[in-house]
Formats: C-alpha cells, sequence, structure tokens
C-alpha cells in the first residue's frame, strides 16, 4: 500500500475502527492483537512472533482467547459492519452446537470460514480456541500460511458461502489501487 492502511479514513475514521465497532457492538471478549492501536474496550495481546503475517496473530488471539471460539476480523476491513459479523457469530454458533449434539465424525469442528466471491475469508471467520495449540504446532513447523494451515485441518473446517452476507464487508485493500477502487477515484 505504500503507507499505514490502518490509518486510512473511512467515513471520517480510522479504517481500524470500522471492525472494533462491529465486533464490540455483537461480542463480548474483546481482543486486539498486533501493535496496539489503542481500542478502548479491547484488551491488547502482542504478536507472539512479530511480523510473521495473520496466522501468528491468529495464534496469539486464540491464546489469550478465555470463550470456547472466537470471531476474527481482520483490522483493514473498510466495509465490515456489526450485520456481518452477526451473521458470522450465528452461523459459528449454529455449526458448532450442531457438531456437538451429533457426536459425529465433526464434533471436532475447529473453525467456520465463510467464501466470497474472492476466496476463502479466514480473516473474518470464526475459530475453537482449541485451536491455538495446533496453529503453535504448525507455526513452529515454518508453516506461516493461513490458507495452507486451514486446508491442512481437512474436515474440521466447516466453510460457508458467505457472498450474499458479507458482500463488500470482507473487501481487501492490499494495493494504492484497491484503495483508488474502494473511494470510487478515478484510476490513473
Amino acid at each position: 500500500m505504500g503507507r499505514d492502511k490502518l490509518l486510512l479514513e473511512v467515513g471520517g475514521q480510522p479504517l481500524h475502527q470500522h471492525g472494533a465497532k462491529a465486533l464490540a457492538k455483537c461480542c463480548g471478549q474483546l481482543l486486539q492483537v498486533g501493535r496496539d492501536l489503542q481500542l478502548a474496550q479491547f484488551k491488547f495481546v502482542p504478536d507472539q512472533v512479530s511480523n510473521q503475517g495473520p496466522l501468528a496473530g491468529l495464534s496469539a488471539a486464540l491464546e489469550a482467547c478465555t470463550t470456547d471460539w472466537m470471531v476474527a476480523v481482520a483490522a483493514d476491513l473498510p466495509a465490515i459492519d456489526w450485520v456481518a459479523v452477526s451473521w458470522l457469530q450465528e452461523t459459528a454458533e449454529q455449526a458448532f452446537s450442531a457438531c456437538r449434539s451429533q457426536q459425529s465424525a465433526t464434533d471436532n469442528l475447529l473453525a467456520v470460514v465463510p467464501s466470497s466471491t474472492s476466496g476463502l475469508e479466514p480473516l473474518c471467520a470464526a475459530y475453537r480456541s482449541e485451536l491455538a495449540p495446533l496453529i503453535s504446532s504448525a507455526f513452529s513447523a515454518g508453516e506461516r500460511s493461513i490458507h495452507a494451515f486451514l486446508a491442512s485441518l481437512d474436515q474440521r473446517v466447516l466453510i460457508v458461502d458467505g457472498s450474499d452476507k458479507l458482500k463488500d464487508a470482507v473487501i481487501n485493500l492490499n494495493r494504492p489501487s484497491d484503495w483508488q477502487h474502494f473511494i470510487g477515484a478515478p484510476q490513473k
């Protein structure tokens, strides 16, 4: 992006505030992982290993999580709102509950990850806290890709279609052209 994208403003607020507000409206325990963005109501959790990507952040969050499962939302989703987070939360609650009641081979469901028109959205997903040691082990073995890690879990990840419910909530802003497109500026 060439600059700190979390400080880009959307609707007069820094980008990272949008996800924080959505989570605060829907979730009990609030964790902010990575660098400290001074988010009110959020407990700051430093990365266990810095600058190693989202899998390291997910590991730190799950280690700090005191609930059975958590919703993870990346700080750079400009259009995330409480409706999308609520949908994800409800979908995960139903899936985790169904697996427990069935006592089947899928009773060890570890993640509910939506897919969108862009593919899997692991940074807008729900994870069971018991996943923490598996991530830590994979990370220690050299894995850094969150997608590869999820693929290694086989049937313990439920992929749900989020293309309707998430719509533009999971727009990714990695390049200046992504930002220009998002804000509606003419392309050069």
